[in-house]
């Protein structure tokens, strides 16, 4: 508790800045995860989070984005913090260096520019050079997923695309997009992928496939 007290007076004395923000973050966590029989607990929840609502500024998150050991925490907040402001920043900061952390973000807020950002990022990951770095199938798969709600003729083609990629992962990952995808956008080529699919090689592929082809009435025979 003594450490504790300290880490709150430190935060209730200190100027608002992305530091705070940190050690109020760590605060909450402690709060919700570290201490459920301590008698303080609801009054401390509510100490800390009525401390997080007056300290707390987009302004302090902005800067944040574009320094390698805040990224993770900035972007979390944008999340959590429906900081849709920041969502601009979030799309130029994944123009300029995608990851899975980028990709949570915008397909959280799945507006219609975060789902084109999402779109224009997809080609990259085709690259075989790049889809060997580590992690990056990984990505692929995730922006896939989330181009069926995005309802565009170049979200249907990356979506074909995925469908006849070599990596099974993607391939379920364009099944479960064609899934989401309004009827209207669902080709005949799609179709025919996704007949194939339900017999892939892969059970979980073969399984996303079945769901999409009972979405868009597609007989499979």
């Amino acid at each position: 508790e003594e450490i504790y007290a300290a880490w709150v007076e430190f935060a209730e004395s200190h100027e608002a800045d992305f530091r705070l923000l940190r050690i109020l973050y760590s605060l909450r966590f402690f709060l919700r995860h570290g201490v459920p029989e301590w008698e303080r607990l609801d009054e401390e929840r509510a100490r800390i989070d009525a401390l997080w609502a007056r300290r707390y500024s987009d302004e302090l998150v902005r800067p944040a984005l574009q320094v390698a050991r805040d990224r993770w925490l900035a972007l979390r907040l944008v999340l959590e913090e429906r900081a849709h402001d920041l969502l601009p920043d979030v799309r130029r900061l994944h123009a300029q260096s995608p990851d899975s952390r980028t990709i949570e973000v915008l397909a959280g807020s799945a507006g219609e520019e975060d789902l084109q950002a999402l779109l224009d990022s997809a080609p990259g990951y085709r690259d075989p050079e790049v889809r060997s770095q580590s992690g990056k199938t990984w990505e692929y798969g995730l922006v896939v997923r989330e181009l069926g709600r995005h309802g565009t003729p170049e979200a249907v083609r990356e979506i074909t695309i995925a469908l006849g990629d070599d990596d099974p992962y993607i391939r379920r990952a364009g099944c479960s997009a064609a899934a989401t995808l309004s009827s209207d956008y669902v080709t005949e080529r799609l179709r025919e992928l996704l007949r194939e699919r339900v017999a892939d090689a892969d059970g979980d592929v073969a399984e996303e496939a079945r769901k999409a082809a009972r979405v868009h009435g597609i007989n499979t025979g």
